[in-house]
């Protein structure tokens, strides 16, 4: 899925029209537009606008991964899991 696909997918998820979000974003709906058709490519500082405003990583935005959660939250789940299955010491007599 290319990156004007997945802000298409983001905005409907949400149900904003691309005049919403270019005003979120301080983009015109033109712009946005084009982002959405893959007519034109956004800027790395729109990309992360865009990216920041989900809350999805860049990553996800640009086609690198299908999980749309930044690094920072799959970190914490890795941890709240360690400590779920972490053996506790107490011994089973």
């Amino acid at each position: 899925m290319k990156y004007g696909e997945r802000i298409a997918l983001l905005r409907e998820k949400y149900s904003m029209t691309q005049e919403e979000l270019s005003l979120k974003l301080g983009i015109t709906r033109a712009s946005l537009s084009h982002y959405e058709n893959n007519r034109r490519e956004p800027s790395y500082n729109t990309i992360t606008a865009i990216a920041n405003f989900f809350n999805v990583s860049i990553d996800y935005m640009i086609g690198r991964t299908e999980n749309p959660h930044r690094v920072s939250e799959q970190v914490q789940a890795a941890h709240e899991l360690e400590e779920k299955i972490k053996p506790s010491g107490d011994k089973v007599v």
